[in-house]
């Protein structure tokens, strides 16, 4: 019974990784192509991406951060 347990508890944890992945994946690529390259608006962090730099919020930085430590924290 335990052994069921512990591979269901490992199964839900690839599939939360994955999907955390996933929605970070996406996420940054709306905030790609979404993302100001005006420093003068609200957005203050500056992310230099494939030569281009782009300005995100904190509460932006915030979301893909959890995504991305998430993909991490939850790989079995």
């Amino acid at each position: 019974m335990t052994r069921k347990i512990w591979r269901w508890a490992e199964r839900g944890l690839v599939i939360a990784a994955s999907l955390s992945l996933l929605s970070f994946a996406v996420l940054e690529g709306w905030i790609l192509k979404t993302a100001p390259t005006d420093p003068n608006l609200i957005a203050t962090r500056a992310i230099k991406w494939r030569g281009t730099t782009i300005y995100l919020t904190a509460a932006q930085q915030l979301e893909t951060d959890i995504l991305f430590w998430g993909i991490i924290y939850l790989t079995p």
